[in-house]
Order: structure tokens, then C-alpha cells, then sequence
């Protein structure tokens, strides 16, 4: 179950991504949409009571994405016997740089191996 779990993850947290992505350029757009819509409705307070709930949202969902991806660096990192607190911290500032870091590094010591077993 764990494995599975770790195997999806990567597309989970695109899919996490995708959606902090879209809800971010809704938020960029909102507040032109909301001025002309306050101007038509004269509903100023609801109007911003709402902008501010949303504003409120998109740091959550980033949050939420650092966690899981310092999380699941450190799994991965244990599992694959490196550093797992180096990696849950990098993944926790950095968040998908870190994944994409941590692939890099994956990839690059597979073809090293590959390379010296052709020899």
C-alpha cells in the first residue's frame, strides 16, 4: 500500500499543483472582475469579504503542497538510504525544485552505472 502510495504521489502532487496554479490566476483576475461587479451591485463589503476568503486560500494550498512534498522527500530519501532530513528540509523551502533536484540526481547515477557496466 505504501508503494502504491509513493508511486502516485508524483502525479497527485502535479495535479495539486495544476489546481494551485489555475486558483492563482483566478485570484489575479478576481479583484478587476470584482470592481466592475461592485460598481453594478453597490455589495462593496460582500464583495471584498470574498476577495479576502480566497486571498486567504492560495497560501493554505501552498503550505499544504511544501508539506507534502517535504513529506514525501523524506520517504524517498529513506527508502533510497540518502540523507532523509536533508531532503524533507530541502523539499520544505524549495518544495518541487527539490523533487526535480532529487531526480536529476537519480537519473545522473543511474546512467553513471549503466555506463560503467557497459565498460
Amino acid at each position: 500500500m505504501k508503494d502504491k502510495l509513493i508511486k502516485l504521489f508524483p502525479m497527485l502532487l502535479a495535479i495539486v499543483l495544476v489546481i494551485s496554479m489555475l486558483a492563482s490566476a483566478v485570484f489575479r483576475f478576481l479583484p478587476r472582475k470584482l470592481q466592475g461587479n461592485v460598481i453594478e451591485s453597490g455589495s462593496q463589503i460582500e464583495a471584498m469579504w470574498l476577495y479576502a476568503r480566497l486571498c486567504l486560500l492560495q497560501p493554505i494550498i501552498v503550505v499544504f503542497l511544501q508539506i507534502a512534498v517535504a513529506t514525501w522527500l523524506f520517504i524517498k530519501a529513506k527508502r533510497d538510504n540518502k540523507n532523509k532530513w536533508l531532503w524533507a528540509l530541502l523539499g520544505l523551502g524549495f518544495g518541487l525544485l527539490a523533487v526535480a533536484t532529487y531526480y536529476v540526481i537519480e537519473i545522473h547515477k543511474k546512467i553513471s552505472l549503466i555506463e560503467e557496466n557497459k565498460k
